[in-house]
């Protein structure tokens, strides 16, 4: 289910990342009015890639690093310092790192906001970094704000209480303002999915009965099967990449094109056997 929780939000991030940049952006103390660009945040030079990555525009300037988190993030926050400095090395800064903490499960001690590293003469290093716990924050404030925002509303914890109203009213916004086109269906089948991190099947299921036949959306059914190949091949490049190189373009526009999921598997499985990109592809 944890791919699925994560093929949501790359997909949710993909089409509303601007919307998400400008309801977040304030969390790392930036101005309002601030314009984002969404830049390409593979960093792969060390096998990493961010969850999102922006350029600044506007009352200030620089890169917006947005991390999220649905499971313990006991790794926090050396991720987000390697992301940094790779991300300013690239694009320039300075950047602006915010790590969304999304359920109580995500949580760790580590995760203060500040990284602080000492040797035998003193510290060396301190990394300043925001930290937004997702169930701590007003429901009220996501549902009014841009409506890439609106799935993010549910999960708050004083949310629990009146999730029904704010489905309903979730339905409604996305009715005026998106009408019955492809975006409109991503948000509820975003709503239904990520759900899933809080409650359990059955629950949501009558909390959306009268919304939508969610299960026979077939952005719910891409979404999980589209959202299951993405992971897949990301995770064949990032471990490919520690154990055989980086691939050549030709490799990794051959991988990009693989849609077999039961293949992709069969290629994860052979990894340690292979010793170039090419067998690997032929696995």
């Amino acid at each position: 289910m944890a791919k699925t929780f994560d093929a949501t939000l790359k997909f949710l991030e993909d089409q509303f990342g601007a919307d998400w940049a400008a309801a977040l952006s304030r969390y790392a103390g930036l101005p309002p009015g601030i314009r984002v660009e969404p830049l390409d945040s593979d960093l792969s030079v060390a096998s990493a890639q961010t969850d999102k990555l922006f350029r600044l525009s506007g009352p200030a300037t620089g890169l917006l690093h947005l991390e999220l988190e649905s499971t313990w993030a006991g790794e926090i926050p050396n991720r987000p310092l390697l992301y940094s400095v790779l991300a300013e090395h690239r694009h320039g800064g300075p950047v602006y790192s915010v790590v969304i903490l999304l359920r109580p499960e995500a949580n760790a001690d580590a995760v203060s906001g500040e990284l602080v590293r000492e040797g035998a003469v003193g510290e060396y290093l301190r990394f300043r970094y925001r930290v937004v716990r997702l169930w701590e924050l007003a429901s009220a404030e996501l549902m009014a704000g841009p409506i890439g925002t609106l799935p993010l509303a549910l999960l708050t914890n004083d949310a629990q209480a009146q999730l029904s109203d704010l489905i309903r009213r979730m339905d409604e916004r996305v009715r005026r303002e998106l009408g019955d086109g492809p975006d409109a269906e991503t948000i509820r089948t975003a709503c239904y999915l990520l759900l899933g991190l809080r409650y359990d099947k059955d629950a949501i299921d009558r909390l959306f009965a009268g919304v939508t036949q969610m299960m026979e959306s077939s952005t719910y059914r891409g979404l999980l099967e589209d959202g299951e190949v993405r992971a897949l091949r990301r995770t064949l490049l990032r471990l490919g990449r520690k154990k055989l190189g980086p691939p050549t373009a030709e490799a990794e526009t051959a991988l990009k094109a693989i849609t077999d999921r039961a293949r992709l598997d069969r290629m994860l499985d052979s990894l340690d056997n292979v010793a170039d990109w090419q067998t690997l592809l032929g696995a």
